[in-house]
């Protein structure tokens, strides 16, 4: 059936195996005849490329040349076939490869292995008394025997493996036309090779069907799990906050109540830098620019004893990374240029790098667990309910082409399935969690005081004279992701904190520093007759190829 006008000049049938007009010393199908719609040329490309067409035309023959396959029998109208039904009938004779012994005789035909959707396919087998035993490829053919024929019914999805396997008895082999060869334990080798064939079809069948299962069943875990684990106390909170709901570590802050529980980001660094020159541990100062360059930053430990680990990591990088005496970003980034130069970078930049990727990265699981559960535990559980069908699937994809229409649906439900669980898991941990104690409400109380310091309008309510209050918030907005905002506001209501300059440039000159890729000097270097079939078991019989329509 063809659906739309304009697209379909050919409507062919190709075969794996030698296509001949006549009998030939080789395996191979006969084209007997073509019944074609009115109008269309019958052409036929054989095995060794000629074609033979009908009724004769120098064009026609240009374009099926160049067009067909080998081994392709088809109708060809010029003017495209209109939508609608066309019928085309092929008889061809088939003289396979045929195996036998002493006792039984097989026969082993490919009806189609790369063609479209079959909906329904009808195969019959005269002379049912010859057949001891039928195998079916694909195993979802049934087969029904009536009177002296077995019928075979079905549908084969597109480019699925259609063939027919015959176990027969050995006088079955005078009536039939072929290439007999003699094979030793014919009958052992057929059922050996349709239980190696069945089985990874049946194995894909049952991976297909479980993944149907689990991309019903994810989503009603999800929602479970939420409703059981995932379900928080209300709180009334302000929108508004004015100051830090608890006293707490700028750090711990940026690690808990900024965004999901446990992600920490440079500005943990950058609140923590404020925090600690304010409380005199170390002093930064910003360093006026050279001539076309940017400014710098020098920062001096004063007390290497922090409060807490985090702490002690900070002043502990600074101090040990101290160019006589003062850490100063201007050293850095002579180093990251000097690296360009280099085909491998210098190992003291390796270990700053290093060393502050972990100052922005901070994990202190314990600290978490403090405040909250996470959810993406239990997510993590759901991972080999879709992980291991997919694994699986493309496994037999891999393994067993044959096996690929089956196997494909189940890949692409349990992929449909893994993405529904990462969409889980790219949620707050806490979604599917809970927040201990009254840490919830704290929550709340953080996201009403960032909001405060992401208002201007908000900060312009309270006036510049108290310093203290404004460092606050400096320290708390960066460590919130905000203290942008904060710095802004404090210049344009002229707050007189002697050290603003240098805190507000803090985030601004350390950003680069932490980011900017090292770079190294790249050194140079230097500079057919087609398939005879006639094997046993799924994809081993003679034929091939398959419908279609270009």
């Amino acid at each position: 059936r063809v659906e739309v006008a304009e697209k379909y000049r050919m409507l062919y049938r190709v075969w794996d195996a030698p296509l001949t007009l006549g009998e030939a010393d080789f395996p191979n199908v006969q084209v007997h005849a073509v019944v074609s719609p009115p109008g269309a040329y019958v052409y036929v490309k054989d095995y060794a490329g000629s074609v033979h067409l009908n009724p004769e035309d120098p064009l026609v023959r240009l374009q099926a040349s160049s067009m067909a396959y080998l081994n392709e029998v088809g109708v060809f109208r010029p003017g495209y076939y209109g939508p609608g039904l066309h019928q085309v009938n092929y008889t061809f004779i088939l003289h396979p490869p045929i195996e036998y012994d002493d006792e039984s005789s097989h026969l082993n035909l490919k009806l189609a292995s790369s063609h479209i959707p079959y909906e329904s396919v009808i195969i019959v087998v005269k002379e049912a008394a010859q057949v001891e035993e039928v195998y079916l490829h694909p195993p979802t053919l049934r087969k029904e025997w009536i009177g002296d024929e077995v019928v075979i019914r079905g549908a084969c999805p597109e480019d699925q493996l259609l063939e027919v396997e015959l176990l027969l008895k050995k006088e079955a082999l005078s009536g039939m036309k072929g290439f007999p060869q003699r094979v030793e334990d014919v009958k052992a080798k057929t059922r050996l090779a349709n239980l190696a064939y069945t089985l990874p079809y049946y194995v894909a069948l049952s991976v297909k069907y479980l993944s149907y299962l689990t991309v019903t069943a994810i989503p009603i875990t999800l929602l479970y799990v939420y409703w059981r684990h995932g379900r928080e106390r209300r709180y009334v909170t302000p929108r508004y906050l004015s100051y830090p709901p608890v006293k707490r570590k700028p750090w711990l802050v940026n690690l808990i109540f900024k965004g999901d529980v446990s992600d920490f980001d440079e500005n943990g660094l950058y609140a923590t830098l404020l925090d600690l020159h304010m409380k005199g541990k170390l002093n930064v100062k910003v360093k006026e620019p050279s001539k076309g360059g940017e400014s710098g930053l020098q920062i001096q430990v004063l007390d290497p004893r922090g409060d807490d680990e985090y702490e002690n990591m900070v002043l502990k990088f600074f101090s040990e990374n101290a160019f006589r005496g003062t850490f100063d970003t201007d050293e850095v980034r002579g180093l990251l240029e000097q690296a360009k130069s280099l085909e491998h970078p210098p190992s003291n930049l390796l270990k700053i790098k290093n060393e502050l990727n972990s100052l922005i990265s901070y994990r202190n699981e314990e600290t978490v667990s403090a405040f909250a559960y996470s959810g993406r535990k239990r997510l993590m559980k759901l991972l080999p309910a879709p992980g291991i069908p997919l694994a699986l699937s493309i496994l037999l994809m891999l393994v067993y082409p044959y096996v690929r229409g089956v196997a494909w649906t189940a890949s692409t439900l349990s992929a449909l399935s893994l993405l529904q669980l990462a969409l889980a898991l790219a949620y707050p941990s806490t979604l599917f969690g809970r927040w201990k104690g009254e840490h919830y409400k704290e929550k709340l109380e953080w996201d009403a005081f960032k909001n405060m310091l992401s208002n201007l309008a908000q900060m312009e309510r309270y006036g510049p004279q108290d310093l203290s209050m404004w460092g606050e918030w400096l320290i708390y907005g960066t460590a919130l992701g905000v203290g942008d905002k904060v710095a802004e506001a404090m210049r344009k209501m002229r707050v007189e904190m002697p050290e603003l300059n240098e805190l507000a440039a803090t985030p601004v000159i350390l950003h680069p520093i932490i980011f900017t890729p090292i770079k190294t000097m790249t050194p140079a270097t230097g500079g057919s007759m087609g398939s005879m079939g006639g094997g046993f078991g799924g994809g081993g019989g003679f034929g091939g190829g398959g419908g279609g329509a270009r």
